[in-house]
């Protein structure tokens, strides 16, 4: 099982590394969950009025037994 304010914490610090994401992280005893999401400047939809997209990603990882 996963210490899960630890998982979160650890999730939190590896994101806070690309800061030009905005992150969340949750944790349970058995999954760690992250959301990411990201502006990304535009080259051609800007002529349209579309200066920038927004990404965004969810996952969950569990840990395995070995």
């Amino acid at each position: 099982t996963l210490d899960p304010s630890e998982a979160q914490a650890t999730a939190l610090a590896v994101l806070a590394t690309e800061p030009e994401l905005r992150a969340q992280a949750s944790a349970s005893p058995s999954a760690v969950s992250v959301e990411v999401e990201r502006k990304i400047p535009t080259l051609l939809l800007r002529v349209v009025g579309l200066p920038t997209l927004t990404v965004k990603a969810t996952a969950t990882a569990e840990p395995r037994t070995p």
